[in-house]
């Protein structure tokens, strides 16, 4: 029970972080320093934009959002 309540959430959460940053870096565009600067503004609005989804989901319901 230990591993699936607390270690694998960890083990989870981590992936799915290095697998984001993994896919950001991988999809950045060969350019100048402009072009790259409006890629990981993009990157991050698309982030936040998530970010806000989950925590006003979880802020209505009381619960945490199932993605």
């Amino acid at each position: 029970m230990l591993f699936f309540k607390e270690l694998k959430p960890q083990i989870l959460s981590k992936l799915i972080y290095h697998n984001c940053v993994l896919k950001i870096e991988t999809k950045k565009p060969n350019g100048g320093e402009k072009i790259i600067w409006k890629y990981y503004e993009s990157q991050l609005a698309k982030l936040k934009f998530i970010l806000n989804t989950i925590w006003t989901s979880i802020n209505i319901t009381g619960q945490e959002a199932v993605i």
